[in-house]
């Protein structure tokens, strides 16, 4: 992505259904910015019930929302960088998935051509369950391995219960606080700068899935042999934020007397002045400067 004015800059990478990578390229020098990534929230669990009494359910569990991390760097003009974006976890929805499986959500990263720079973890997956009923499954929890100067987990989505009801999802990690994590059915609220939990459900259907960012997907619930999916995680993000050297303008005049306002009295031309530019006069001679502000 090329450089933005003198206020700076900010691009923003959002992951569609898988993962999302492409390259970020710095025409030229910039001053050090920030770098804050959020994984992909894990999926809730899918329910599948075998066989059992009649009235019975399976209740999967809610997913982890994905950690935040931010740091500050310098790039290197000329240099190429890595975006990924993680996508959120993605339940099975065939009736031969593993009892006891979980599908998390994928990591978010920015990296040069060695390391990588920032990385923030996608939150796991609840526990899917395809077995005997009544039974539920576990909660998702947000992993630790996340790289940055600033990191903050995700929420843990909630357990499934035999009450019955499926986990709610976990939040993500925000720009100053760990996620908040769901309790029962009830979705994570999302803290500042990150994305809520879905809901759960007390009755058989597929598992909600959040919107918004890196928020964990509800566990679903099956009182038949039918399976019902759970909910998918929320997507991460990648934003990157950077500020520009202000232009530098050099007095063009050796002798005589010029017009400060004329453009063509800079090199280069200076058609749209501000005030945070470089003014030089280093071109020697003398020389009268008329109309200065």
């Amino acid at each position: 992505r090329g450089a933005g004015g003198p206020g700076g800059d900010r691009s923003d990478f959002r992951s569609g259904p898988a993962q999302h990578s492409r390259r970020a390229h710095f025409g030229g020098h910039h001053s050090p910015g920030g770098r804050a990534v959020a994984g992909g929230g894990g999926a809730g669990g899918s329910a599948r019930r075998t066989s059992g009494t009649p009235g019975t359910t399976i209740d999967g569990g809610g997913g982890a929302g994905g950690a935040y991390a931010k740091t500050n760097i310098s790039v290197i003009s000329g240099e190429q960088y890595t975006v990924v974006v993680g996508a959120g976890g993605v339940a099975p929805n065939t009736t031969t998935f593993v009892d006891g499986s979980r599908n998390d959500g994928a990591d978010s990263w920015f990296s040069n051509s060695v390391i990588v720079l920032t990385l923030a973890k996608g939150g796991a997956g609840g526990e899917n369950k395809n077995t005997v009923g009544s039974a539920a499954g576990t909660r998702g929890t947000c992993p630790s391995g996340s790289i940055g100067d600033v990191v903050f987990l995700g929420g843990s989505g909630a357990d499934g219960a035999t009450t019955p009801a499926s986990g709610g999802g976990g939040g993500s990690g925000g720009t100053n606080s760990v996620g908040n994590s769901a309790t029962g059915i009830a979705g994570a609220t999302a803290v500042g700068g990150g994305g809520a939990g879905a809901n759960g459900r007390t009755t058989t259907g597929t598992g909600n899935t959040p919107t918004g960012i890196g928020g964990g997907g509800s566990g679903a619930q099956s009182g038949s042999t039918t399976q019902q999916q759970g909910g998918s995680g929320a997507a991460g993000k990648v934003a990157i934020t950077y500020a520009t050297p202000a232009p530098t303008y050099t007095w063009v005049a050796i002798s005589g007397t010029n017009d400060w306002t004329v453009p063509a009295s800079w090199s280069p031309i200076r058609t749209t002045p501000t005030i945070s530019d470089v003014l030089m006069f280093t071109n020697g001679g003398s020389s009268t400067a008329t109309n200065v502000p």
